[in-house]
């Protein structure tokens, strides 16, 4: 541990102590302040088994309703209104992020020790949130002159008003999490992505163009509050507690800057194209970026959060801690890289035949960011490792150099060619190296050899480009030729017989070179329909 780490770890636990004095009472632990007793060692496996379960169900199911949705959408908008939107998020993804800058990550991990923080944290989030709309107001003018689009300046007022309700959130999420409540975080994340693309159709096909996507954010973050309160039930007090927000700002500011520096990662590459490339090329770009991260966010961000408290739980056993991520990791991989590889052989399919003509331009970057996507699917996790140590400033200096990479690569690719597939391609170049780096960091203080972390990503990336490439590259060089009917008919049948042969072959590889871990994940499918039908 760097002396720098070590400085905040001692800051922290000595911040936290001097607090729950001031708030008239000892360090109380969490099982002591919610009645319940600490979950045995052995648990610990079953619940993220279980949180994981959950959350594969709800990534199947919305995956299902938001490809209609998206089907739908593409005939109702334009490429133009896709990149105001999107624009409009990307900002706001700056401004309105300052009442989550890693404040629910550090209430995780204070309450293993004491469940008081919940108080201080409430207050201090939603103030946060305020100063977050203000902002978020202030940068719509800006906005609109450096994207030379007045709408974005309009968008980015409705999504102001987030922020607030956005912190008001924090507290019951961090509780939830802590008290691995993993089904229940998974019910009410499925039921807001579902509502919010459901009243965007809606607005949508009244013709509100950009404004059908910015409305509804509001009113669903609202929902989301009063979902987490009635499950959570936090203690709540009027009183602010504001001398003691410096506690929670110390081990927050770091892990604020970090996730503002996340952020240029994953709006830089549209901010460059919107810079140097009209609305069109910016919106055919953002559509193939958003269906791109499908798989990604809901797979790999949704488990991250997962093994965030899981792994906090193991902070005090290193061997332990990396043995449990490597095993996930390779799990995580086994299923993450053969679905992004299959959603990028699915691409001209699922665009030339169910969306509208006008998005055919985003096939080729849908192709190449689900490359990308394959390349970090441990990103999330690796962070929530580092996290779960406190190892804050470490965090930071990591996503400060993968900023770096993601910048020089981009900003290269956008000046020297000015379009969606270079751009495209810089970022997989970028996100190979952050796919290794990360990982490879995030273990190496708990003894873990770089080969030890090349082991979860090699053989995955192995048998999902033999399953799925193999069975992409017979549907497209061999059957299709001997095919002759329209184009559209051809992309179906195309489509068809990839995924049927992916279904085949990639079990079939992987039950050949690692039996045991095809045993483990066939056993993760039974508990999945298991929990289909209602079995525990």
């Amino acid at each position: 541990m760097s002396k720098a780490d070590a400085s905040i770890s001692c800051d922290a636990t000595a911040n936290a102590s001097d607090a729950a004095a001031d708030l008239h009472g000892p360090v109380v632990p969490v099982g002591e302040a919610t009645g319940a007793t600490l979950a045995p060692e052995r648990s610990f496996g079953q619940k993220a088994a279980s949180g994981m379960t959950w959350l594969a169900i709800q990534t199947i199911g919305y995956k299902v309703i938001s490809f209609f949705g998206q089907v739908l959408l593409t005939h109702i908008i334009v490429p133009e209104d896709s990149a105001q939107i999107n624009l409009a998020l990307g900002v706001a993804a700056f401004t309105n992020f300052l009442p989550q800058p890693g404040l629910r990550e550090v209430l995780v991990q204070r309450r293993s020790r004491s469940a008081r923080w919940d108080e201080i944290g409430l207050w201090f989030s939603v103030s946060l949130g305020i100063v977050a709309a203000l902002i978020t107001i202030a940068a719509g003018p800006i906005a609109a002159w450096w994207f030379q689009s007045p709408n974005v300046a309009y968008l980015l007022f409705i999504l102001a008003l987030a922020a607030p309700l956005t912190g008001l959130g924090t507290v019951p999420e961090a509780r939830l999490q802590c008290e691995m409540r993993f089904k229940l975080l998974s019910m009410v994340e499925f039921f807001r992505a579902t509502a919010l693309l459901a009243i965007t159709i809606g607005l949508a096909s009244l013709g509100w163009g950009a404004y059908a996507f910015a409305v509804p954010v509001p009113l669903m973050a609202a929902v989301r509050a009063i979902l987490l309160w009635r499950a959570a039930r936090p203690p709540f007090s009027w009183r602010l507690h504001v001398r003691r927000w410096k506690f929670l700002l110390t081990d927050s500011t770091v892990l604020f800057t970090a996730s503002m520096v996340t952020l240029v990662i994953t709006q830089g590459s549209l901010f460059v194209l919107a810079r140097v490339a009209g609305d069109n090329e910016s919106g055919l770009y953002s559509f193939g970026y958003n269906l791109s991260l499908t798989t990604f966010a809901l797979l790999a961000n949704n488990i991250g959060n997962v093994m965030f408290p899981m792994l906090s739980a193991m902070q005090d056993d290193p061997e332990r801690l990396r043995a449990s991520f490597l095993r996930s990791a390779r799990l995580l991989n086994l299923l993450g890289i053969p679905a992004c590889l299959l959603q990028g052989a699915l691409a001209e399919p699922f665009i030339r035949v169910a969306c509208s003509d006008k998005w055919a331009g985003s096939v080729p970057v849908l192709q190449l960011l689900s490359i990308a996507m394959a390349m970090v699917i441990l990103w999330p996790s690796s962070r929530a490792l580092v996290q779960a140590q406190g190892r804050y400033t470490l965090n930071l200096v990591v996503i400060c150099i993968d900023a770096v990479v993601f910048l020089g690569c981009v900003v290269t690719a956008g000046w020297l060619w000015k379009t969606g597939p270079a751009i495209s391609c810089a970022v997989i170049i970028a996100f190979t190296f952050t796919g290794i780096f990360n990982p490879w960091v995030a273990t190496r203080p708990l003894g873990a050899k770089f080969s030890d972390v090349l082991r979860p990503i090699l053989l995955p990336m192995f048998v999902g480009w033999a399953g799925i490439g193999g069975a992409y590259a017979i549907a497209h060089f061999a059957i299709r030729p001997m095919l002759s009917m329209d184009l559209k008919s051809l992309l179906v049948v195309e489509g068809a017989a990839t995924t049927v042969l992916s279904a085949i072959l990639w079990p079939l590889i992987l039950r050949a070179v690692a039996p045991a871990d095809f045993a483990e994940l066939m056993g993760f499918a039974a508990r999945i329909t298991n929990k289909l039908r209602g079995r525990r």
